[in-house]
């Protein structure tokens, strides 16, 4: 939740370069025991825009999730967007 605002912004990006941007990306993570992003990758996208993905894949890189007693965690999250009206 609290990288929501970062995402948006790219997303918001996306919208001045094309309006009718909306949809849903699924994203791949392994996530480190130190809570680093380890590898991150598109599962699916109903964007047209190849570079929105990548762009979007990037900051998903930086995050940060907090160190946990565990292993690699693998997981895929959905990221929708939809324009605020």
């Amino acid at each position: 939740d609290r990288n929501k605002g970062a995402l948006y912004t790219i997303y918001l990006r996306e919208l001045r370069v094309n309006p009718d941007a909306h949809g849903k990306l699924v994203v791949r993570l392994v996530i480190a025991p130190s809570g680093a992003v380890k590898a991150v990758s598109l599962v699916s996208s109903e964007f047209a825009s190849d570079e929105f993905g990548n762009k979007i894949l990037a900051r998903v890189k930086l995050m940060d999730f907090g160190p946990k007693d565990v292993g690699d965690f693998t997981m895929d999250y959905p990221i929708v967007f939809f324009p605020q009206n």
